[in-house]
């Protein structure tokens, strides 16, 4: 309830809509779904083809990575405007940057689709192939915690929201 009450807080002006908050929304939301598509593309061993890899993409795959892009832009939003409203705790502006950095990396392995993808991403992270095997094998199960992990930045981030609303 409360990530509604700062969605209302966040897109409503005065008098109406919020078009800046929208259109910074569809921008973060854009760039994060071009981001993730690019980011699995670049992994696979033949990276010119991004043709051929979004031809192999099923609906489940694009609802994927649909839901991680909007949950990350919101919390990049709400983040912006908690900036912009010149929150005078430093310590709860570096929790908000830390949230929704782990929300980013847990989509970006919720998004890693294909055995490829994540061999190179853990290696670039020096984790072992057996560990990709492993979150590969349990794909859904990381994108349902990359999801809990998203929301619950969201709702903390509403919280302070809603707390220096001056409604």
């Amino acid at each position: 309830m409360k990530i509604i009450q700062a969605l209302r807080i966040v897109f409503r002006k005065d008098s109406g809509i919020n078009f800046a908050y929208i259109f910074l929304f569809l921008l973060f939301a854009i760039a994060f779904i071009f981001f993730f598509i690019e980011l699995q593309v670049l992994l696979t061993p033949e990276p010119d083809n991004i043709y051929l890899y979004l031809k192999i993409w099923r609906i489940k795959d694009w609802l994927i990575v649909g839901l991680l892009s909007i949950l990350v832009s919101l919390n990049f939003v709400f983040f912006v405007y908690l900036i912009k409203i010149k929150s005078p705790e430093i310590k709860s502006t570096s929790t908000g940057i830390l949230g929704t950095l782990s929300g980013i990396f847990s989509a970006i392995l919720a998004t890693a689709l294909c055995s490829s993808c994540l061999a190179v991403l853990f290696s670039l992270l020096g984790i072992s192939f057996s560990t990709g095997v492993f979150f590969l094998k349990y794909k859904f199960l990381i994108f349902f915690l990359a999801t809990i992990l998203l929301l619950i930045s969201l709702y903390f981030q509403s919280k302070r929201i809603i707390e220096r609303c001056q409604c």
